[in-house]
């Protein structure tokens, strides 16, 4: 997982952050060219990401969503240079679990 930030000009502005995570989100459906057999299903089957703790959403998903997905949301500070930490946690259709963190990059002084 990758996550970027857009910069901030003002403190009470929200963060715009980009998501990005590295799955094959492999639907079951697929045929492999050489064997001729179906690739297993193997997708993003649940998404949490939170700021500070606090829910910011959760995504319920199947197959219908692409290889490598991007997703865009933003959060709003909760003080005026608090940056605070971002945390996006997945299972995946083979409970595999996956976490990981980011801070929040504070408000540039003016």
């Amino acid at each position: 997982m990758k996550v970027n930030f857009a910069e901030r000009t003002k403190p009470d502005e929200p963060v715009k952050v980009k998501l990005l995570i590295s799955h094959p989100n492999n639907s079951g459906l697929q045929m492999d060219q050489v064997t001729r057999n179906y690739i297993p299903a193997d997708f993003v089957q649940n998404l949490d990401v939170t700021y500070n703790g606090q829910s910011v959403f959760r995504l319920e998903s199947d197959v219908s969503i692409s290889e490598d997905p991007t997703f865009n949301f933003s959060v709003r500070p909760t003080g005026p240079a608090s940056a605070g930490v971002i945390t996006a946690e997945i299972i995946d259709s083979s409970q595999r679990r996956f976490s990981q963190s980011w801070p929040v990059p504070p408000t540039p002084q003016m």
